[in-house]
């Protein structure tokens, strides 16, 4: 994966995780992604 996509992803999981957190009042979360090298797209599931 090209460093700008995983830094991008990260930041964007962070900032989920802030927002889940901060509004939601979530004690725990659950983060799940996959990178299709074939595609070069994220995915997340479920869907």
């Amino acid at each position: 994966m090209p460093a700008d996509v995983g830094i991008a992803a990260y930041r964007i999981v962070q900032a989920s995780l802030t927002n889940t957190i901060r509004h939601a009042g979530a004690a725990t979360a659950r983060v799940r992604l996959r990178w299709s090298s074939a595609t070069g797209a994220w995915t997340s599931w479920p869907e």
